[in-house]
């Protein structure tokens, strides 16, 4: 499951991460594409970036800022203009790989 992150070493809670998460965790933010469409938010850069493949890849994360008392951000398909969407040294969730439903009736 290695091959798939960034050979850039992670911190002590993003490398745990890594360990429990079949997505993709990114330690090299500074080499990570944000394209948050505002210059004001260049340099705003997480401590990890998660692209999830599932729920439980979310939830992972959540439980894991938590424990660590890491502060959580998160992106969907757009940006926020005023970055409210990163925080500094978070623990940051790229929704934009998410992109389908399923309904369980």
């Amino acid at each position: 499951s290695g091959e798939r992150r960034t050979a850039t070493a992670c911190a002590p809670p993003c490398a745990a991460l890594a360990q429990r998460v079949a997505g993709e965790v990114v330690c090299n933010v500074a080499a990570y594409k944000f394209n948050w469409g505002n210059k004001i938010c260049d340099g705003i850069l997480p401590r990890c970036v998660l692209r999830p493949v599932g729920a439980a890849d979310v939830a992972a994360a959540v439980a894991l800022a938590q424990a660590e008392s890491i502060p959580l951000s998160y992106r969907s398909g757009g940006h926020s203009y005023t970055c409210n969407s990163i925080k500094a040294d978070s623990l940051h969730i790229d929704l934009r790989s998410l992109n389908a439903v399923q309904l369980h009736p």
